[in-house]
């Protein structure tokens, strides 16, 4: 079997007529695959987590974060409990006005844990790329752990 080899075609031509992939051009499509694995994970998330109540779960922690936040909404001011920093009491403070209740902090935390994964996958993909990725097969084995 004779074809002409046309580099970056992906196909090559062997004596027995079988097909083989090329390497370097099957390297390329692997980070396109694996985001697109992660988007379509990301996306089965967000299915799975509307149907999980929109109701948040309080535990006896959440009154020290929660209220300074509604202390300072309701217009006393910003009044800090347990010795708690500011940050995340302000966070909820600014969901609370922005939402339309406390059915916003859970999904503003829902959506954060999902982006949270493109995040991880995109500081994977950098970390891996600090390694010889000259094998097709270790990029491979790199991007299903």
């Amino acid at each position: 079997m004779s074809m002409e080899y046309k580099k970056g075609s992906g196909l090559r031509a062997q004596g027995s007529g079988l097909m083989r992939w090329d390497q370097a051009s099957c390297s390329r499509y692997i980070p396109v695959i694996s985001l697109f694995l992660v988007l379509l994970l990301i996306a089965y998330g967000w299915i799975i987590r509307q149907s999980v109540p929109s109701v948040p779960l309080a535990d006896p922690d959440s009154w020290g974060y929660l209220s300074p936040a509604l202390s300072w909404l309701g217009g006393a001011g910003f009044i800090q409990t347990d010795g708690r920093g500011f940050l995340y009491p302000a966070i909820l403070a600014a969901i609370l006005k922005c939402g339309a209740g406390f059915s916003a902090i859970t999904l503003c935390q829902q959506s954060l844990g999902l982006l949270g994964a493109l995040v991880i996958w995109m500081i994977f993909t950098r970390w891996l790329s600090l390694f010889d990725a000259s094998n097709v097969y270790v990029r491979i084995l790199g991007y299903c752990l």
